[in-house]
């Protein structure tokens, strides 16, 4: 029970802090709303769940592969820099998806959401600071001697806790009235968004040149 707390705690300690997922999850809420939020949010938890598979796994090749963890880096920045740049051109126009559409709409509506969820899984899989997490979380904190059902249920848990946690702050900014009040300044928190996602890249490529 001690092991299952400490490893809970770190995992959500991580999860409050601010990084290129949040900042996806607080746009896309925004300027699409909750459905287009909550899609991006599934997305990042599947892909830290593939990286919690590959740390149950016990598989070390992050660790013991530097060319491997290099690529991942400038991968990760790159695709950091992409978005960084898409939320600063972005005109700041608020709109949202979920109003009334035609029934000829629906397939669009749902290509956008799949869209989404493919955004939101590439941004928690090419975050190489995941990767890292959970490899040392569960070196550091894990026992040998913890059962592989007990494990399991560290891991299922952790993906739970990441897509409600995400969920939760698509909902706080994904409903209508939050909306309303922050179409005001969503021009400008785009672009601190998207500059603080350059800045990030920017600063793996440096690291990961060195």
């Amino acid at each position: 029970m001690t092991e299952f707390l400490l490893v809970a705690t770190a995992h959500f300690l991580a999860l409050l802090s601010p990084g290129p997922d949040f900042f996806l999850i607080l746009r896309t809420a925004l300027k699409h709303g909750f459905a287009s939020g909550v899609s991006v949010s599934f997305g990042i938890a599947v892909s830290n769940g593939f990286y919690i598979i590959l740390a149950l796994a016990g598989f070390n090749l992050m660790q013991q592969n530097l060319l491997l963890l290099w690529a991942l880096k400038i991968g990760g920045a790159t695709y950091l820099i992409y978005i960084g740049y898409h939320f600063i051109k972005s005109s700041g126009h608020a709109f949202n998806e979920q109003n009334e559409q035609a029934p000829t709409q629906e397939i669009i509506y749902q290509k956008v959401l799949f869209k989404n969820m493919l955004m939101g899984f590439n941004s928690g899989l090419l975050n190489p600071k995941n990767a890292l997490f959970y490899l040392s979380l569960f070196s550091l904190l894990v026992s040998p001697e913890t059962s592989s059902l007990q494990q399991s249920f560290y891991g299922v848990w952790m993906f739970l806790a990441v897509f409600f946690w995400d969920c939760l702050v698509a909902a706080s900014v994904g409903n209508p009235l939050s909306q309303r009040w922050l179409s005001r300044i969503l021009a400008p928190l785009e672009k601190l968004a998207g500059m603080a996602l350059v800045s990030m890249g920017i600063g793996l490529l440096w690291a990961g040149s060195r």
